[in-house]
């Protein structure tokens, strides 16, 4: 792994000043009723997921911790393998410092399975945008639904029916630096990856089986208890 580099308090403060229109560029004005109702991070430090110049492609397998934050799903950091494909079509560009490489792959794939069992904690299908600084040493993959990304959720443990638009965030340390290759797309890197993922309406949790399988074992004896019940009043 590369050095970590500092940067100077001239720098730090354009990025802070330039950060709200990276994100208004990417995501849009952040939409009312905007909800975060997963996190995730990995177990360590180890820069599992890489980006291919030759093959355009970004990917890797890790282990690492989902926390639902919607109320009424599973609490707690589940373990899981996470699993990342994905590829880029169009070449990356360059608007003043910013260095924009779209993910628009037919089928990017991000998914959580929780270890275990094999349950799927979160899958999301998308596209979206690399961006950063040109030769920096941070960047964030996004998308929004609501600006024509695809991103749809699927989860063992979440209903998403009652979305009108759902918007991710991951955010990566390229190593090597952040920059653009001579074919148009990014440089090849690596890195470690965390993140978060939110919708607009309504995320409703889903009982697990055991549960509903304790439901329906509590009503099944309330229906026999009754029943004897009636039996022995007639």
């Amino acid at each position: 792994m590369a050095p970590m580099k500092i940067a100077t308090p001239l720098c730090l403060t354009a990025r802070l000043l330039l950060l709200p229109l990276v994100l208004v560029t990417l995501l849009g004005t952040s939409a009312r009723g905007q909800t975060t109702f997963a996190q995730f991070t990995q177990d360590n430090n180890t820069e599992p997921f890489t980006f291919s110049n030759t093959s355009e492609t970004f990917s890797g397998t890790t282990t690492g911790n989902l926390t639902f934050l919607t109320p009424g799903a599973p609490a707690g950091a589940h373990a899981a393998t996470i699993s990342l494909s994905s590829s880029a079509i169009t070449p990356a560009t360059t608007v003043g410092p910013f260095l924009f490489q779209p993910m628009d792959g037919a089928t990017n794939i991000l998914s959580f399975t929780r270890v275990g069992d094999g349950a799927n904690l979160l899958t999301l299908t998308f596209t979206g945008t690399f961006s950063g600084f040109d030769g920096d040493f941070s960047a964030t993959l996004s998308g929004n639904s609501a600006t024509g990304n695809t991103v749809v959720y699927t989860s063992d443990f979440l209903d998403f029916s009652g979305t009108t638009s759902r918007t991710f965030g991951l955010t990566a340390g390229p190593d090597p630096d952040y920059s653009q290759g001579m074919n148009g797309f990014l440089n090849d890197f690596s890195t470690d990856l965390g993140g978060s993922f939110s919708g607009v309406g309504s995320i409703a949790a889903v009982p697990e089986p055991s549960t509903w399988a304790a439901g329906v074992l509590v009503a099944g004896a309330i229906a026999v208890v009754a029943f004897r019940r009636r039996k022995v009043l007639a």
